[in-house]
């Protein structure tokens, strides 16, 4: 068994050693430069998104119901449109829409990422 003294050092050292890590810790979460903040200029902060009109939404809804690929995969499925959102250029013009389709089972798609379609909705 070992004498009290040599525990009670341990003791010691072993808090002392707790103590300075702690103390490392709250440094370096103090220590070094402010992390940058985002640049938002007025005139993005005063943009607006444009919305698509309900004959934008179908066209680019038919658009995607009728593409190849979306057909081979719910062939033998019910599908339903969930929904379609504007997409546009970071400076807010208008490029199209993205398309959420619903299916009633899961499906797989095989191979690898291929071009997407694009085509002009807008006037």
């Amino acid at each position: 068994m070992m004498p009290r003294r040599v525990i009670v050092l341990v003791a010691i050292l072993l808090a002392a050693v707790a103590a300075l890590a702690t103390a490392l810790v709250v440094v370096a979460s103090r220590d070094g430069p402010e992390p940058p903040q985002p640049v938002v200029s007025q005139e993005l902060m005063q943009r607006t998104v444009p919305a698509l009109t309900a004959q934008q939404r179908q066209k680019i809804a038919d658009i995607a119901l009728k593409e190849r690929r979306v057909r081979k995969l719910t062939q033998k499925q019910t599908v339903k449109v969930a929904d379609v959102l504007v997409w546009t250029k970071s400076t807010g013009e208008l490029l199209g829409g993205v398309v959420t389709i619903a299916l009633d089972e899961p499906a797989t798609i095989e191979g690898g990422s291929r071009p997407r379609s694009a085509v002009k909705v807008g006037g």
